[in-house]
């Protein structure tokens, strides 16, 4: 009893007395281990600090507060724990730093600009971008300092490439270059009147810029031409120009201009190509002929079909020449530079190219012996064949296949049936390329003519159909005559089939014989002459003719054989040939169809040291 009293006593007098000031706490020093940071003052020293009292200073052991991205409210991010914590740019985990550009210790990528490899050969200087990938740099230097070779980089060899021109032939020449008169300083050297057929003549022996490459450097070289000018016998106002081409190892004479002036009545240029007669630069040699790598320009070829683009350059700034009517015709190597010429200058209006074609690769191929292109190759030093780089350089560049298929002129293809530089196979594939251009041409093939060598035995014939023929693609093409204006048919050949032979008297005697059916469009201005089919069965070395007679606008002929099944060989090929008559007593000229010949055709070639065929 007496102690409850006590102790309630004491709560009265606390409560009651007027005499008592209650005391102020004492200040949190944040010692006590139960601390709980949540006192007035606090100033984060105790074991217990949770980082929400204002004043926190952060020095307690669950927060130092040195990671990075730490936003100071809760556990650290840990860089290299996979998860993307906090302000942390990436978290790769234990890949952290094992890339160029990926993330990095201390979970961040790679600053942008940084080196890097983005696996490819033909980058360089390669830079992360600062998200974690690596960015391509500038293409890879693959210079070599030859100013022509073609220098690439060859992803899948993982090596630079130095090779030569492999772009468009078209590309090889400069026409704005080419057909700028004022670069042509032309000199005069010496003029004189010369009376050629039945016209007067004045001809000028002239010097005028050309160019040729050397070491893939376009250097300028003075060409020697002659400048004809017809005086009499010519129609008032202006009139054509012809360019006269010489072929390999030969050079312009006075005659080669003068002769087409007196004859067609044409404005007529002919000119020496690089190094060959009096002009500059570097002739027609096989190394030349053939100087192909890295630079296709460097052929003599391509140098003469040049001189020949400048030749037109001439003419167009010669006063009294019509420039809507400008030909250009050569012979042999001077018929590759029209061919070459046509693809490109499309000032030309008219060609005539003799005795030379497109497809040379389809020449060297023949077996078992190759087109004479490959004697001049293994004429090199040191010799080459037609699996070297200068021939296969030759063969995509400088072959006239390659211009012919975007020739504008109206041309005359005249080659030989058994040319051994130019075989009848490609003599077809380079009338289809003219065809394929859409420029109409006509074509005349001669039967038993080479690339010149049988004129030592019939040099009437062949060469004056050439001449023939000519005159009048001159006169028709360039309008020289009102009278030639019909542009001329071009036989086909309908049928070819076996047959059989007999004697219409004793008609039980027979022999084996093949029926052959020609048509042609009937021309209104121009008599037929005569139409022949030719044929050969020895692979278009040999030709028998037989005269076709005509039926209603269709000719036919028959043609004994000792045995018919030579028409069903491999070496038989044929053509038709119309000869046509400009009137009655006007002069005659022929054209042909386009040979016929097997799949797979072979053709029968001379080998260059043989006996030629009497």
């Amino acid at each position: 009893m007496a102690s409850r009293f006590r102790r309630m006593a004491m709560v009265l007098l606390l409560a009651g007395s007027s005499s008592c000031v209650a005391e102020a706490p004492p200040a949190d020093d944040d010692a006590a281990a139960e601390d709980d940071d949540t006192d007035t003052g606090d100033d984060d020293t105790g074991p217990g600090d949770d980082d929400t009292t204002p004043g926190d200073d952060d020095s307690t052991p669950e927060d130092d507060d040195t990671t990075p991205g730490d936003d100071d409210t809760g556990p650290d991010p840990v860089c290299g724990d996979g998860l993307v914590e906090g302000e942390e740019a990436c978290d790769d985990g234990a890949d952290n730093g094992l890339t160029a550009c990926g993330c990095q210790v201390g979970c961040a990528y790679a600053p942008a600009g940084a080196a890097c490899e983005d696996g490819a050969f033909c980058t360089d200087a390669d830079a992360c971008d600062g998200g974690g990938s690596c960015a391509a740099g500038p293409p890879r230097d693959c210079s070599d300092a030859e100013a022509c070779t073609l220098d690439a980089c060859d992803e899948a060899s993982a090596a630079c490439t130095h090779e030569g021109f492999d772009g468009s032939p078209l590309d090889l020449y400069d026409m704005a270059l080419l057909e700028d008169p004022s670069t042509l300083d032309v000199d005069v050297l010496a003029t004189r009147t010369v009376v050629s057929g039945l016209r007067t003549v004045e001809v000028s022996a002239v010097r005028y810029t050309s160019y040729e490459v050397n070491s893939c450097s376009l250097d300028p070289i003075r060409v020697e031409a002659y400048l004809a000018v017809p005086t009499s016998g010519v129609p008032g106002g202006p009139l054509p120009g012809l360019v006269v081409a010489h072929g390999l190892g030969g050079w312009a004479e006075e005659g080669n201009a003068t002769g087409p002036a007196g004859d067609f009545g044409v404005v007529t240029l002919a000119f020496s190509g690089p190094g060959q007669g009096s002009s500059e630069g570097t002739g027609s040699t096989p190394d030349r002929i053939f100087d192909t790598v890295p630079d296709p320009r460097g052929s003599w070829l391509w140098g003469h079909s040049v001189a020949a683009i400048r030749g037109v350059t001439l003419l167009e700034a010669t006063p009294g020449v019509d420039v809507s009517r400008l030909g250009m015709t050569g012979y042999s190597g001077g018929a590759v530079a029209t061919e070459m010429a046509i693809g490109v200058d499309h000032r030309i209006a008219a060609a005539a190219p003799i005795s030379a074609t497109g497809h040379m690769d389809l020449a060297i191929a023949a077996a078992p012996v190759p087109g004479w292109q490959l004697d001049i190759l293994q004429s090199m030093t040191p010799p080459r064949d037609a699996a070297s780089p200068e021939w296969e350089s030759f063969v995509r560049s400088v072959d006239p296949k390659n211009f012919l298929s975007h020739a504008t002129a109206d041309t005359l293809l005249i080659n030989g049936a058994a040319d051994e530089f130019f075989p009848i196979h490609s003599t077809v594939a380079s009338f289809q390329d003219l065809e394929a251009a859409g420029v109409d041409p006509r074509l005349l093939v001669i039967e038993n003519w080479d690339h010149g060598w049988f004129a030592l035995y019939d040099a009437d014939g062949p060469t004056a159909d050439i001449e023939d023929a000519l005159a009048f693609w001159i006169g028709h093409a360039l309008g020289l005559d009102p009278g030639l204006a019909e542009r001329p048919p071009e036989p086909r050949v309908d049928a070819l089939i076996p047959w059989i032979c007999y004697d219409p008297t004793y008609w039980w005697i027979t022999w084996n014989c093949a029926a052959m059916q020609v048509s042609l469009e009937a021309p209104t201005g121009y008599d037929v002459a005569a139409v022949r089919f030719h044929f050969s069965v020895d692979g278009s070395l040999a030709y028998f003719t037989t005269e076709l007679s005509e039926s209603g606008g269709v000719w036919t002929g028959v043609e004994p054989l000792l045995d018919g099944t030579v028409w069903n060989s491999s070496n038989l090929a044929y053509f038709a040939e119309v000869e046509l008559r400009d009137g009655l007593l006007g002069p005659s000229f022929k054209v042909t169809s386009v040979p016929s010949l097997p799949p797979g055709f072979v053709p029968n070639i001379l080998p260059i040291d043989g006996a030629l065929p009497l």
